[in-house]
Order: structure tokens, then sequence, then C-alpha cells
């Protein structure tokens, strides 16, 4: 059986600028930990209804 890691949110402290980086951290813990593969979140324009209209200028 292979595990993944799903990563759905990603307000981490430091803003969109940390990004990278935490992913990056993330990562390697998961990877050191036997995690098989890493899953993010991909329908960004889909979280409206959750979190407000996400397109500039609407």
């Amino acid at each position: 059986m292979k595990i993944g890691l799903q990563i759905p949110r990603f307000n981490w402290s430091g803003g969109p600028t940390n990004l990278g980086t935490k992913l990056a951290e993330i990562a390697r813990t998961a990877d050191e930990v036997g995690f098989d593969s890493i899953w993010v979140m991909d329908h960004f324009f889909q979280l409206e209804p959750m979190l407000g209209n996400a397109r500039p200028g609407n």
C-alpha cells in the first residue's frame, strides 16, 4: 500500500512569499517519514463559496 499526503490549505505564517519554502520543508519531512506522494489543492477558483471571490476586480 502506498500512502500520500494531502495538503489542502496554504495559509501558513509568512504569506505567499513563504509558500515555496514551506512546501519544500513539508515535502522533505514527508519523504523522510515514508510518504509516497504529496497532493495539493488545484481548484483555486472553486473555493469562492468558502473564501470569497478570488479573481481580482470582482
